[in-house]
This record gives C-alpha cells, sequence and structure tokens, in this order.
C-alpha cells in the first residue's frame, strides 16, 4: 500500500494475491476507480493412466482475462482451485479439478476446467477448456492434450497447462517429453514398458501427469493443481 504523501506509481501492480488453495479475493483497501484488475485462472492437471495402452494427462485450462475498472467487481470475490488428477497403478489415473472466479452466472465468472485423465484405449485426453460468463473462450485457453500410448508427447498450452507425455511402447528407449505451457506448468514424461517405471508428475500449475505401462509396481504421474491470481493495476493518472 502507498504511504501517505508518496507519489503515485503507475502502470505496475500495487496488489497481488494468490490462491493455491479455496478462498477469497478481497478488493484492497486503497483500491480507485479505474483501477485495472487482471485474473488469471489455471484448473488442475490430469492424472496419467497406467495400461498396456495408456495415455498421459492431458493439461487444466487456462485463461488471462482483464476487468476495465475494479469498480466492477465486489468487495469479495470467490475463488476455488482444483486439485491435480491422481497418479495410478492400473488404469485410469484421476480428472483433474476445476479452478474459478467470480459467482456462477454473473459477468464476473471464470471457469478454468481440470484436464482429463489419461485414456486406456490408445487414444489423447482433450484439454480443459475455459468460460467466461459461461461463453466458452478460444483456443489459447484449452490445456494441452495428453499423448498417446504410440509414445507421442504431450501437448502445449498458451494458458493452460501442458499435458502429460504417453506411454512408449517399447521395453527400452527414451521417455516421452509431456508438452510445454507459456503461462502455466508443463506435462510430465511418459515412460517406457518396464517394471516399476515412475512416470513424472505435472508440473504446477495445472500440468498434466505421463503415462506408463502398468505392473511390476509402475506408476503414472500425477496432474498438478491449478491455481488462481489477481493482479491490481493503476494505469494512470
Amino acid at each position: 500500500q502507498r504511504a501517505a504523501g508518496a507519489p503515485k506509481i503507475f502502470g505496475v501492480p500495487y496488489d497481488f494475491q494468490e490462491f493455491t488453495t479455496n478462498g477469497t479475493w478481497t478488493k484492497p483497501a486503497n483500491a480507485e476507480t479505474g483501477d485495472v484488475v487482471y485474473v488469471q485462472v489455471v484448473g488442475g492437471g490430469g492424472g496419467g493412466s497406467a495400461s498396456t495402452s495408456a495415455g498421459g494427462g492431458s493439461g487444466g485450462g487456462g485463461i488471462l482475462v482483464r476487468f476495465e475498472d475494479i469498480d466492477n467487481l465486489g468487495a469479495t470475490e470467490s475463488v476455488v482451485v482444483g486439485a491435480g488428477g491422481a497418479g495410478t497403478t492400473l488404469n485410469y489415473g484421476g480428472d483433474g479439478g476445476d479452478s474459478s472466479f467470480g459467482t456462477v452466472d454473473t459477468d464476473n465468472y471464470i471457469l478454468a476446467k481440470g484436464g482429463t485423465r489419461g485414456p486406456i484405449d490408445g487414444s489423447s485426453a482433450a484439454g480443459g477448456l475455459c468460460y467466461r460468463y459461461n461463453t466458452l473462450s478460444d483456443g489459447y485457453s484449452q490445456g494441452g492434450s495428453g499423448g498417446t500410448s504410440a509414445a507421442t508427447g504431450g501437448g502445449y498450452s498458451i494458458w493452460g497447462g501442458g499435458g502429460g507425455g504417453g506411454m512408449n511402447p517399447g521395453v527400452t528407449g527414451p521417455n516421452v517429453p509431456g508438452g510445454a505451457s507459456s503461462y502455466a506448468g508443463a506435462g510430465g514424461y511418459g515412460v517406457q514398458a518396464i517394471s516399476g517405471g515412475i512416470a513424472q508428475n505435472g508440473f504446477w500449475p495445472g500440468g498434466g501427469g505421463g503415462a506408463v505401462r502398468n505392473g511390476g509396481g509402475a506408476t503414472s504421474g500425477a496432474g498438478a493443481a491449478g491455481v488462481v491470481r489477481v493482479w491490481c493495476v493503476r494505469e494512470g493518472a
């Protein structure tokens, strides 16, 4: 908070709140009409699967929304942070949890869907989607897709988490990389079909977990939890 008598500083955040668990955003006491608010919401990443045709978990959706005037937000706004999907030693991992900011069915509501658990039929898990007041956002917000059992890597995302790498079907060979993300977490790598193999967990926030062939205690990667971040900026006099 600016000290009494100190000059105003424009164009940089004067308040930042980050949520890694459910909570409540509170409007800063020194907020002024016309202040701009940026809200980033990322869903939890999906867990990878463990089977003979294992796929990586997909990344959680992610979005950045600009509110032109802080007066359009309430004194408080509800925040929900999605958990990452669990890894597994057999069949499916867990779906990632949804993250959100604001109240459902209001103009301020932002929803980032969690990533999907890795499939066990060799297909690719679609990344989590994002919504602004029940309207689907553009493709830049979708999480990265999960890699397949044909050793394909996880998909890339701009605002969402990267997808987890698929399983390498061979008994030897390299790990299968997870997908990158520009502004959220990368996906974890998938591993080859070896006894006791351990795939990589997704990276925070929102990365999907890597896949593994089941058996011998092999464990797929867990998805990473989501996040909600809020910046308040005074952009001019």
